[in-house]
């Protein structure tokens, strides 16, 4: 990462190099392009959607704050910080991996020359963050900024426990506009996450085995029947393992075809409604198309996340769904012979575009120092950060705000993907981000109830029930709609 000077809300231009492509649409320009259509398409002010990744709720963090409220600005629109002289900023986030430690260590070190506080990174591994929480929480002493995905997020503003973000919310879009809808938790007039980035619902195919795009349901069906081969590559690949990835890829089909899981009732009250109205069509619409799909797919009986990903990859199958860029990045890592040929697509669509995503965002809480906590969030959201953030994890990571987009240095750390990412791929896979809806999302205000549905993994359920042990879809949903309600009441 560049050397940055402190204090400053700009990022130094050059960081990233920028590599030219003869013959091509020039990339900059292109992007710039999609990014100015989302924010039209989207928000008045310069926008953006996003959803977040990993962990069903207990397992991506949360962040921090204090019960006194955000206190006053974080100082970051003159470029001078709070006097943090003597406290000591707690951080808590599972995105430990080398490169994600050299960034904190780096924005620590910042922080600390500039505001006088101690930060303490607490860097778990992937799964540890959920248990690491409870503790903190049982204790008494919560983190004072977190990681978290936002149906986490709105369980723990439910449960009283997390805390405003109102300051550095504000300092966000004051940057760089309002995020994309859906990605803000804004209760009763007070926000409690800051979107960071979003890993949407997507699909990768290999155009040559697939003829072009499969846009709906019947082009996919067509696709994967045409492209599968039972004693080799086969068609399309659906997971069932018990995995967040693969209750997403089920949503995402849910949704383009206007099914839901939760409403809330004339009361607003959080209720299932999978077997209501046209709703239940909807639903047993869905499961017959899955059903029907899953003859040009492997058996998959406890294939998840990392099975999708390297689905393509491996070579086990011509399409696979996942919610983020992971198939095509793994594709040009492992240097495969057709990694150039793995686009990207919309979800397949029946009635809207719109499906699901994963969005993720910092908190903070309210037994923490909820004005350290805003101000450590504002200023790892500088531009100078910000973007670098994104660019460790570029593409899979769908910035939360579509100005971002446009904005040059980000443009140019994309300029340095291989060839293998044509600027098509790159338009495609942020335009996942256009049309989302998040789980938690459902209901206004978000459904607390919505990891927990997560947790109980009987999304999955009713996915295998569809597929590898072929009930009858009517069955499944009203099975299903008592079971999803019997774990909200326990909720309540």
């Amino acid at each position: 990462m560049a050397e940055e000077s402190h204090g400053s809300d700009q990022r130094s231009e050059g960081d990233t190099e920028s590599i030219g492509r003869s013959g091509r649409i020039n990339r900059r320009k292109l992007l710039k392009a999609a990014g100015t259509g989302a924010v039209v398409g989207t928000t008045t002010l310069a926008g953006c959607q996003g959803g977040g990744g990993g962990g069903d709720g207990g397992t991506t963090g949360s962040s921090g704050g204090d019960g006194n409220g955000t206190g006053g600005g974080t100082g970051s629109g003159s470029g001078e910080w709070p006097d943090l002289s003597g406290t000591e900023v707690h951080f808590l986030t599972d995105e430990s991996s080398d490169k994600f430690t050299n960034f904190f260590q780096k924005v620590k070190q910042d922080f600390e020359n500039d505001t006088g506080a101690t930060v303490n990174l607490d860097l778990v591994n992937l799964g540890e963050q959920g248990p690491r929480l409870s503790q903190l929480l049982q204790a008494g002493d919560p983190p004072d900024v977190m990681q978290a995905v936002q149906t986490r997020v709105v369980q723990l503003q439910n449960q009283g426990v997390a805390g405003p973000v109102n300051s550095a919310m504000s300092d966000m879009t004051e940057r760089y506009g309002d995020p994309v809808s859906g990605t803000r938790v804004d209760v009763d007039g007070d926000d409690y996450a800051v979107p960071c980035w979003i890993n949407p619902s997507g699909q990768w195919y290999r155009e040559d085995l697939y003829d072009g795009d499969p846009e709906t349901w019947d082009d996919m069906l067509q696709n994967a029947e045409k492209a599968d081969d039972p004693n080799g590559v086969r068609g399309t690949s659906i997971p069932l393992g018990r995995a967040l990835c693969v209750d997403s890829f089920f949503l995402a089909y849910l949704y383009t075809n206007e099914g839901r899981v939760c409403s809330r009732d004339s009361e607003g009250n959080v209720q299932c409604v999978m077997n209501q109205g046209e709703n239940k069509q909807r639903w047993i619409e869905t499961l017959e198309f899955f059903s029907e799909l899953y003859q040009y797919s492997p058996t998959n009986a406890n294939a998840a996340c990392s099975q999708q990903v390297q689905a393509i990859p491996n070579e086990t199958s011509a399409e696979a769904g996942y919610v983020g860029a992971r198939p095509k990045v793994q594709a040009v890592e492992q240097d495969t012979s057709f990694a150039g040929e793995v686009r990207a697509s919309q979800v397949p669509q029946n009635r809207t575009p719109q499906h699901h995503a994963n969005s993720i965002a910092y908190m903070t809480f309210q037994d923490a120092n909820v004005k350290a906590g805003n101000a450590f969030i504002s200023y790892l959201f500088q531009e100078k950060y910000f973007i670098d953030l994104l660019l460790l994890t570029p593409i899979h990571n769908n910035p939360s705000y579509p100005s971002i987009r446009e904005n040059q240095a980000y443009q140019q750390g994309l300029e340095a993907l291989p060839d293998a990412w044509t600027d098509e791929d790159i338009e495609t896979s942020l335009a996942f981000a256009d049309n989302i809806l998040p789980f938690s999302q459902e209901t206004s205000p978000p459904n607390p109830y919505a990891g927990t549905i997560y947790s109980s993994k009987l999304l999955v359920d009713v996915l295998n029930d569809a597929t590898i042990n072929e009930r009858d879809p009517e069955a499944i949903v009203e099975d299903y709609a008592s079971q999803i309600q019997g774990v909200i009441d326990q909720a309540r």
